[in-house]
């Protein structure tokens, strides 16, 4: 993963899911129930998530824009809480409105060198 460089974020229905950039195929993806917090964390957008083992979290930092990590939380926020209503309510399905995900491009935080308030790749 510390080897994923620039990464689509996509974020859909049931998860997020982290997608290659020239390529969009899926690097990882992260249910909401694996979810565990998210949102501005300093300059970045964090996204901290049970690991895979099951054996504690994996936390993971994105470069992005101030705009854009408050999308990204407010957009992340409205599929969680959708999911939390159930189906009895008449809200539940109005994130359905299309299947495409909605997508952000980002670099996650450990491939970064932070130069004053900009980011730029190491290699």
């Amino acid at each position: 993963q510390s080897e994923w460089g620039m990464v689509w974020v996509a974020v859909a229905e049931e998860s997020v899911t982290l997608l290659e950039l020239g390529t969009m195929q899926p690097l990882a993806r992260y249910p909401y129930t694996s979810v565990l917090t998210f949102g501005g964390c300093q300059d970045d957008f964090m996204l901290v998530v049970n690991s895979d083992e099951g054996l504690g979290s994996q936390k993971l930092l994105f470069a992005l824009s101030k705009p854009k990590i408050l999308e990204l939380t407010l957009l992340i926020a409205d599929y969680m809480n959708a999911l939390g209503r159930g189906s009895g309510t008449p809200l539940a399905g109005t994130l359905t409105r299309t299947t495409q995900p909605d997508i952000l491009k980002a670099t996650p935080d450990h491939q970064l060198h932070r130069t004053d308030s900009h980011k730029r790749n190491d290699t």
